[in-house]
């Protein structure tokens, strides 16, 4: 095998040379630069962020607006009953109740609004209501009143069986049977705001 000119040796060598470079460059120059510019992202991220920072701190305005809407939303789904009168509180227990009731076709024999009770430094306003009511729409009514908003709940559910009622003409006999029902349906209200007394009075 004769021995290569010159000329190709010189290319071979160049060719060598410029795939070295290029393999440095992919390997260890590019990963870095990558990396750089990471790098200038983050911290151009950062100095945003610092600025708006800056800028919603030397403005009380802005933080006391933000204030008032992470309160207003606080107050939207802490699941406590709206405003602070205990009588409109409780004619809001009571309606739902009767609402919720004649939704699922049961009858409403009697219905009143409890004296309101001091329950974990919260106000407990309960309806208390008797009804007529089949089995599957008693189901349905309890799933209504467990899932409200703002949350209420039930106690002193008191379960009695009627009698079936009666089939009239031509009608097919009815095998649901009335339950008589008793139950407590209650809600929180936020705590009791103390007097506000004018400065220099009050104890």
């Amino acid at each position: 095998m004769s021995a290569l000119s010159l000329p190709v040796r010189r290319l071979l060598a160049v060719t060598l040379l410029v795939l070295l470079v290029l393999g440095v460059y992919a390997g260890i120059v590019a990963p870095l630069q990558q990396r750089f510019a990471d790098y200038d992202e983050t911290i151009a991220q950062s100095a945003r962020l610092l600025e708006r920072f800056r800028q919603e701190t030397l403005d009380p305005a802005a933080l006391e607006r933000q204030r008032r809407s992470l309160e207003s939303a606080r107050r939207g789904v802490n699941g406590l009953l709206k405003g602070d009168n205990e009588a409109i509180a409780g004619a809001f227990v009571q309606h739902f109740v009767t609402t919720a009731v004649e939704a699922e076709g049961g009858s409403l024999r009697s219905i009143q609004v409890l004296p309101v009770k001091s329950e974990n430094g919260f106000r407990r306003v309960t309806t208390r209501a008797q009804i007529n009511v089949t089995t599957p729409a008693l189901r349905d009514l309890l799933h209504r009143i467990e899932a409200s908003r703002p949350f209420l709940f039930i106690d002193s559910l008191d379960v009695r069986l009627g009698r079936k009622r009666r089939a009239r003409g031509n009608e097919a006999p009815d095998e649901e049977v009335q339950l008589l029902v008793r139950m407590d349906v209650f809600g929180f209200l936020a705590p009791e705001k103390p007097p506000a007394f004018p400065p220099g009075q009050g104890s």
